[in-house]
């Protein structure tokens, strides 16, 4: 699941926890403009737009068990 979270955030795995606040705000600012279209737009992006929050939390989580771990480097 992580690996498929940061890809949502356009991010690769071993990315910064400012990376990952810097990409969820843009993603988040740019979908939650969208939810307010009307149809199908405004459904995707209301979707996108809970993936994106449920990636985050998921990277954010892999960020602090790297931490406590170490990453491995």
């Amino acid at each position: 699941m992580q690996k498929s979270s940061y890809l949502i955030l356009g991010l690769k795995d071993n990315a910064t926890l400012q990376e990952v606040e810097n990409a969820y705000r843009t993603l988040k600012e740019k979908y939650q403009k969208l939810c307010f279209e009307e149809g199908e737009a405004g459904s995707s992006a209301a979707k996108m737009l809970s993936k994106i929050k449920i990636a985050y939390n998921d990277c954010i989580e892999d960020i602090k068990k790297r931490e406590i771990v170490g990453d491995g480097t």
